[in-house]
């Protein structure tokens, strides 16, 4: 990554979307959680654009360092993009808010989405059980098997 970091900073003003994305993927992918988060900030401070492929990765990296604040920056960022009723940024956003502690957050997003993934269930269901509400969780479950939801690995271990 020091290298990709060299790399990136001559580029200056001849970086595109491919370019931060792939800087951000790679801290995602080397565990530089906080660098992934920094970096998908400073592209909103400088008026990049963000992808919903940037928004969860740096959402997720958002989780990883459980920083509430910058979380939600990047979910008013989302809100002026018009990507909250994207199913993956509605996942992540679940997601970090559950694991940031804000569980009432969590299901005000995931009661808000339109429409749901494996992942934006899987999100909710470990945010209940991670903090002690086992019977919402359980609740939950019930109503993801009867969406008609297919269950992946993580939700067959009943």
């Amino acid at each position: 990554m020091d290298e990709c970091e060299k790399i990136f900073s001559r580029m200056s003003d001849r970086k595109d979307d491919l370019s931060w994305n792939s800087m951000i993927s790679g801290y995602r992918h080397n565990n530089l959680w906080y660098k992934a988060m920094v970096l998908g900030l400073f592209m909103i401070q400088r008026g990049q654009r963000l992808d919903h492929f940037t928004f969860v990765t740096v959402l997720c990296a958002c989780a990883s360092v459980a920083t509430l604040e910058r979380g939600m920056e990047l979910h008013a960022s989302a809100l002026r993009a018009r990507l909250e009723s994207n199913v993956l940024v509605g996942g992540a956003l679940v997601a970090m808010y559950s694991q940031c502690r804000r569980i009432d957050f969590a299901l005000r997003v995931f009661d808000m989405m339109p429409k749901r993934n494996v992942y934006s269930w899987n999100s909710m269901i470990s945010g209940y059980a991670r903090h002690g509400y086992g019977e919402k969780a359980l609740r939950l479950f019930s109503r993801m098997v009867q969406s008609g939801q297919r269950l992946d690995h993580i939700c067959q271990c009943s």
